[in-house]
């Protein structure tokens, strides 16, 4: 899943960059706009997941499973 983000981060960055450098300039400025708007959320929400991903994979890896608490031990 990781790779398929990265990918897809890889193609919004370059996509804005490309409408940044006005390799859209057949589009209206309204539609240049908007398409920037969604692909800098597209970005902040890729980044934010992959961010997600890497702090997971960085915790240490142990059985996944905590020492259960037994309340009525007195």
């Amino acid at each position: 899943m990781t790779d398929q983000l990265q990918q897809a981060r890889r193609h919004h960055r370059h996509a804005l960059r490309a409408l940044r450098e006005g390799c859209y300039d057949s589009l209206s400025p309204g539609t240049r706009d908007r398409l920037v708007q969604r692909l800098k959320t597209g970005l902040v929400a890729l980044n934010r997941t992959l961010d997600e991903e890497a702090a997971v994979q960085a915790e240490p890896s142990g059985d996944g499973a905590e020492e259960p608490i037994d309340c009525l031990e007195t």
